[in-house]
Protein backbone atom coordinates (compact mmCIF):
# COMPACT_ATOMS: atom_id res chain seq x y z
CA UNK A 1 0.00 0.00 0.00
CA UNK A 2 1.16 3.51 -0.74
CA UNK A 3 1.08 6.89 0.92
CA UNK A 4 1.03 10.49 -0.18
CA UNK A 5 -1.20 10.13 -3.24
CA UNK A 6 -2.64 13.25 -4.83
CA UNK A 7 -6.36 13.05 -5.58
CA UNK A 8 -7.92 14.47 -8.76
CA UNK A 9 -9.09 17.43 -6.69
CA UNK A 10 -5.47 18.24 -5.84
CA UNK A 11 -5.71 17.20 -2.20
CA UNK A 12 -2.98 15.08 -0.70
CA UNK A 13 -3.86 11.93 1.17
CA UNK A 14 -1.41 10.44 3.65
CA UNK A 15 -3.54 7.31 4.04
CA UNK A 16 -1.75 4.01 3.64
CA UNK A 17 -5.07 2.50 2.50
CA UNK A 18 -4.47 3.22 -1.19
CA UNK A 19 -2.50 0.73 -3.24
CA UNK A 20 0.72 2.18 -4.58
CA UNK A 21 0.61 0.01 -7.68
CA UNK A 22 -1.73 -2.25 -9.62
CA UNK A 23 -1.13 -5.01 -12.15
CA UNK A 24 -2.33 -4.59 -15.75
CA UNK A 25 -3.43 -7.76 -17.52
CA UNK A 26 -4.51 -8.79 -20.99
CA UNK A 27 -6.08 -12.18 -20.55
CA UNK A 28 -3.77 -13.94 -18.09
CA UNK A 29 -0.66 -12.07 -19.26
CA UNK A 30 0.86 -9.44 -17.00
CA UNK A 31 1.69 -6.62 -19.39
CA UNK A 32 2.54 -3.92 -16.89
CA UNK A 33 2.32 -2.25 -13.53
CA UNK A 34 0.74 1.16 -12.92
CA UNK A 35 2.54 3.04 -10.18
CA UNK A 36 -0.46 5.00 -8.93
CA UNK A 37 -0.14 8.76 -8.51
CA UNK A 38 -3.81 9.78 -8.49
CA UNK A 39 -6.92 7.90 -7.49
CA UNK A 40 -10.54 8.84 -6.98
CA UNK A 41 -14.00 7.33 -7.29
CA UNK A 42 -13.91 7.14 -11.09
CA UNK A 43 -10.46 5.79 -11.81
CA UNK A 44 -6.75 5.91 -11.29
CA UNK A 45 -3.70 7.35 -13.01
CA UNK A 46 -0.01 6.73 -12.81
CA UNK A 47 3.11 5.68 -14.63
CA UNK A 48 2.72 2.52 -16.68
CA UNK A 49 5.76 0.30 -16.35
CA UNK A 50 5.83 -2.42 -19.02
CA UNK A 51 6.45 -6.00 -17.87
CA UNK A 52 7.55 -9.11 -19.76
CA UNK A 53 4.14 -9.74 -21.38
CA UNK A 54 4.03 -6.25 -22.89
CA UNK A 55 5.99 -6.81 -26.11
CA UNK A 56 3.12 -8.15 -28.29
CA UNK A 57 1.16 -4.96 -27.48
CA UNK A 58 3.99 -2.40 -27.51
CA UNK A 59 3.12 -0.95 -30.95
CA UNK A 60 -0.48 -0.24 -29.90
CA UNK A 61 0.64 1.60 -26.76
CA UNK A 62 3.41 3.48 -28.53
CA UNK A 63 0.96 4.59 -31.25
CA UNK A 64 -1.27 6.05 -28.50
CA UNK A 65 1.68 7.85 -26.93
CA UNK A 66 2.66 9.28 -30.31
CA UNK A 67 -0.92 10.37 -31.04
CA UNK A 68 -1.02 12.06 -27.63
CA UNK A 69 2.30 13.83 -28.35
CA UNK A 70 1.07 15.11 -31.72
CA UNK A 71 -2.17 16.40 -30.19
CA UNK A 72 -0.39 18.06 -27.25
CA UNK A 73 2.16 19.70 -29.55
CA UNK A 74 -0.61 21.13 -31.72
CA UNK A 75 -2.65 22.23 -28.69
CA UNK A 76 0.05 24.81 -27.96
CA UNK A 77 -1.23 26.62 -31.07
CA UNK A 78 -4.85 25.54 -31.51
CA UNK A 79 -7.23 22.63 -31.05
CA UNK A 80 -6.90 20.20 -33.92
CA UNK A 81 -9.97 17.96 -34.02
CA UNK A 82 -8.44 15.58 -36.54
CA UNK A 83 -5.54 14.94 -34.16
CA UNK A 84 -8.03 14.66 -31.29
CA UNK A 85 -9.95 11.97 -33.19
CA UNK A 86 -6.70 10.12 -33.96
CA UNK A 87 -5.72 10.21 -30.29
CA UNK A 88 -9.12 8.93 -29.17
CA UNK A 89 -8.97 6.14 -31.75
CA UNK A 90 -5.51 5.15 -30.47
CA UNK A 91 -6.92 4.96 -26.93
CA UNK A 92 -9.79 2.86 -28.26
CA UNK A 93 -7.28 0.43 -29.78
CA UNK A 94 -5.79 -0.10 -26.32
CA UNK A 95 -9.26 -0.49 -24.83
CA UNK A 96 -10.13 -3.17 -27.41
CA UNK A 97 -7.21 -5.26 -26.15
CA UNK A 98 -9.36 -6.06 -23.10
CA UNK A 99 -7.19 -4.70 -20.32
CA UNK A 100 -8.03 -5.58 -16.75
CA UNK A 101 -6.55 -4.60 -13.42
CA UNK A 102 -5.79 -7.71 -11.34
CA UNK A 103 -6.54 -5.99 -8.04
CA UNK A 104 -9.80 -4.41 -9.27
CA UNK A 105 -12.12 -6.95 -10.93
CA UNK A 106 -14.31 -4.39 -12.69
CA UNK A 107 -14.91 -3.51 -16.32
CA UNK A 108 -12.60 -0.77 -17.59
CA UNK A 109 -14.61 1.89 -19.43
CA UNK A 110 -11.78 4.04 -20.72
CA UNK A 111 -8.00 4.13 -20.99
CA UNK A 112 -5.86 7.11 -21.91
CA UNK A 113 -2.45 8.69 -21.76
CA UNK A 114 -2.33 12.13 -20.18
CA UNK A 115 0.99 13.09 -21.66
CA UNK A 116 3.38 11.81 -24.24
CA UNK A 117 5.23 9.77 -21.67
CA UNK A 118 3.91 6.67 -19.92
CA UNK A 119 1.47 8.54 -17.61
CA UNK A 120 -1.56 6.31 -18.08
CA UNK A 121 -5.14 6.52 -16.85
CA UNK A 122 -7.89 3.98 -16.35
CA UNK A 123 -11.55 4.84 -15.75
CA UNK A 124 -14.05 2.35 -14.39
CA UNK A 125 -17.78 2.13 -14.98
CA UNK A 126 -18.65 1.93 -11.29
CA UNK A 127 -15.53 2.89 -9.40
CA UNK A 128 -17.16 4.00 -6.15
CA UNK A 129 -17.54 0.40 -4.98
CA UNK A 130 -13.96 -0.37 -6.00
CA UNK A 131 -12.68 2.79 -4.29
CA UNK A 132 -14.44 1.80 -1.07
CA UNK A 133 -13.06 -1.75 -1.34
CA UNK A 134 -9.52 -0.41 -1.66
CA UNK A 135 -9.97 1.50 1.59
CA UNK A 136 -11.21 -1.55 3.50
Amino acid sequence: MGTGLIGYDGTMSQSSAYPSRVTVLIGNDVIGIIEIRDINQTGLRGTLKPESGFEPYRKVFEAAIEATRRFEDRMRVEVDYVLWDQMIEAFSEIHRLGLTIAEIPRRIEEVYFESSDWYFGVAFNVFKEVYDELLD
